[in-house]
C-alpha cells in the first residue's frame, strides 16, 4: 500500500480503500438503476488516477486496481438492495471518512478528497 496509510487501523485503511469505490455506487445508482457502463466508468477512473497523481496516491489507486471488480462486487452485495436503504447507508458510511482524514498527511488526504 502506501507509507500514509500504515498507522491507520484496519477499520480505518478498509473505509479509505472503499470510498472510491462507494461514491461511484452512489453517483451511479442515485436513479435507482445501475449499469454495465457506470461500472466500466469506475474502472477508467481507478486506472487514470493511479497514473496521474503523486507517489503515494498512485501507490495507492494501484493497490486498488489489483482486485477492483471483486471488491467493487463485494462492496455492492453488502449494501441493499433499494436504492433509497443503498444511499443512506453510502453516505453514512462516507461521513466517517470524515473522521479518518484529518489523521492522514495532507499531501495524500488533500488529492484523495479531492
Amino acid at each position: 500500500m502506501t507509507d500514509e496509510l500504515k498507522d491507520l487501523s484496519y477499520h480505518e485503511l478498509d473505509m479509505v480503500v472503499k470510498s472510491p469505490l462507494l461514491v461511484n455506487i452512489l453517483l451511479s445508482g442515485s436513479d435507482g438503476k445501475m449499469n454495465k457502463k457506470e461500472r466500466e466508468a469506475l474502472i477508467t477512473y481507478i486506472h487514470a488516477k493511479s497514473n496521474k497523481l503523486g507517489d503515494s496516491l498512485e501507490k495507492f489507486y494501484h493497490h486498488l486496481t489489483e482486485n477492483l471488480l471483486l471488491t467493487y462486487s463485494e462492496l455492492l452485495q453488502s449494501l441493499p438492495r433499494d436504492y433509497k436503504a443503498r444511499n443512506k447507508e453510502i453516505v453514512t458510511r462516507l461521513g466517517k471518512l470524515s473522521q479518518v482524514l484529518p489523521k492522514l498527511n495532507p499531501s495524500f488526504s488533500v488529492p484523495y478528497y479531492n
